[in-house]
C-alpha cells in the first residue's frame, strides 16, 4: 500500500501522521516520511523526517526526536531527545547517532552514541536528578527515584542536598483503588542541623507567628476520596506544616508534586467530609483545620463542622431559575470567641438575549447571616 498526502496510519499500538507512506501489510513493515507517531500506552512519542517500522517491535528513526511529554499545542517539550540516526525496540532499548538531549528547545548535552531505555510499561528506576547553586543554600542536589509499585500504585522518592542549609528529602505515593477510589499523599522532611537557626536580627524582620525553626522540619500534603453512601463522595484534604517559615524557606524537591501552595500563603487547610450533589443541587457536610502561619494558632478558627446546601429550580420553560443556597458553620478555638454562622441566600437569576450576538441576565439576590456566641468568657 502506497499513500501521498496527509497519510494517517492507525493502529492498536500507535498513530503515525505523516506526508507519504508506504506499507507491507502481509508482513507488517513500511515507512512513513515526515512522520509523527504517538503511542498512547507508554506516553511515547516520535517525530522524523522518514520513520521505519523494521518488525514486529523494532523501529528505525532519521532525524528523530523522542521524547515522552504529553505538551500539545505550541508549548516545547520539557525535555527530548534528538539524533540523525536511531534505533529502537520497544519494550527494550534504542540505539541513537549524534545524540542531543534537550532541555526545552535547548540543546544541552551531546553524545556520540547513546543507548537509551524504551520501555513500554512504567518501570523503576533513577530520574533526571537536579543540581544548583544558592549563595543562601550553597550546592543543591536533588535526586529522584521512580517506584512502580504494581499496577494500581507507585511512588516517587526523593534524596535533597542543601550543603549551606539543610538535608532531607520527600516522598510521594500514588494509588488508584477503584474507578472512583483514588488519592495521593506526600511527606517531606528536612534536618536543619547544618544551617542552624535564623540570626536573631533576620528572625525580627519575619511577620509570622513563631519565628523559631526546629531542627527537625516537616510537611504533609495528600488528597483521597472515594465513594460514600448511596451517590455520595468521601474526601480528604491534607496540608500540614512542622513551623510557620517552612514554605518560605524551602522549595518542594523536583520530582513531587504536591499541587501549588504560594510561599507567601496566610494558612494551611486540612479537611474532611462528605458531599452528595443531584440535578440542580448539593449538600456538603464538612469540618476544617486551618494552621496560621501568621498569627499565633490559639487564636485561629476552625469550623467544625460546616453543613452547606443549596438547590436550584428552573421556572417558565427555564426562561427563570430560582435557587436557594445556605450553610451553617460553627467556630471553635482554643483562646477567644466561639459561634456559630448562618447564612442564607434566596436568588432568582434570569438570562437575558439581544439577538444573535448580545446577551446578558439579571439577578436578584437577598443574603441574611445570622451570628451566635457560644462561649462570652
Amino acid at each position: 500500500a502506497r499513500a501521498h498526502g496527509h497519510v494517517t496510519l492507525l493502529s492498536p499500538e500507535m498513530t503515525v501522521v505523516g506526508s507519504a507512506a508506504e506499507v507491507d501489510l502481509g508482513q507488517e513493515v513500511g515507512w512513513v516520511d515526515d512522520a509523527a507517531a504517538d503511542l498512547p500506552d507508554n506516553r511515547f512519542r516520535v517525530e522524523a523526517r522518514r520513520l521505519e517500522k523494521c518488525g514486529p517491535v523494532t523501529y528505525r528513526a532519521e532525524g528523530g526526536v523522542f521524547t515522552t511529554c504529553r505538551c500539545g499545542g505550541l508549548e516545547k517539550p520539557s525535555w527530548s531527545l534528538s539524533s540523525e540516526h536511531a534505533d529502537v525496540t520497544l519494550g527494550g532499548f534504542g540505539m541513537a547517532e549524534s545524540a542531543r538531549f534537550h532541555l526545552r528547545d535547548v540543546p544541552v548535552l551531546y553524545f556520540p552514541e547513546l543507548i537509551f531505555p524504551a520501555a513500554t510499561e512504567r518501570q523503576s528506576g533513577f530520574l533526571m536528578p537536579a543540581a544548583g547553586y544558592s549563595n543562601r543554600k550553597g550546592f543543591i542536589y536533588q535526586q529522584p527515584y521512580f517506584w512502580a509499585i504494581d499496577k494500581s500504585s507507585d511512588a516517587t522518592l526523593v534524596a535533597d542536598l542543601e550543603t549551606a542549609a539543610r538535608i532531607g528529602g520527600a516522598a510521594e505515593y500514588r494509588y488508584v483503588m477503584s474507578e472512583k477510589a483514588r488519592g495521593a499523599f506526600a511527606a517531606l522532611y528536612f534536618n536543619e542541623h547544618i544551617g542552624g537557626n535564623l540570626d536573631e536580627q533576620e528572625a525580627r524582620n519575619i511577620q509570622v507567628g513563631d519565628r523559631n525553626i526546629p531542627e527537625n522540619r516537616f510537611a504533609l500534603f495528600g488528597r483521597h476520596e472515594q465513594p460514600f453512601v448511596g451517590d455520595s463522595t468521601w474526601y480528604v484534604d491534607l496540608f500540614a506544616l512542622s513551623d510557620d517559615l517552612f514554605l518560605r524557606e524551602i522549595d518542594v524537591p523536583a520530582g513531587v508534586d504536591v499541587g501549588w501552595h504560594p510561599h507567601n500563603t496566610r494558612f494551611t487547610r486540612s479537611r474532611t467530609g462528605v458531599i452528595q450533589t443531584w440535578n440542580g443541587g448539593l449538600l456538603q457536610v464538612e469540618t476544617t483545620y486551618f494552621q496560621d502561619l501568621v498569627d499565633p494558632q490559639e487564636l485561629t478558627l476552625q469550623a467544625v463542622p460546616r453543613v452547606a446546601m443549596e438547590h436550584s429550580v428552573p421556572l417558565l420553560d427555564g426562561h427563570v431559575v430560582a435557587r436557594l443556597a445556605g450553610d451553617t458553620t460553627v467556630f471553635q478555638r482554643e483562646q477567644g470567641f466561639d459561634g456559630w454562622r448562618t447564612q442564607i441566600a434566596p436568588e432568582v437569576f434570569v438570562p437575558v438575549q439581544f439577538g444573535r450576538y448580545a446577551h446578558g441576565s439579571v439577578r436578584a439576590l437577598v443574603r441574611e447571616q445570622l451570628y451566635y456566641l457560644t462561649d462570652t468568657e
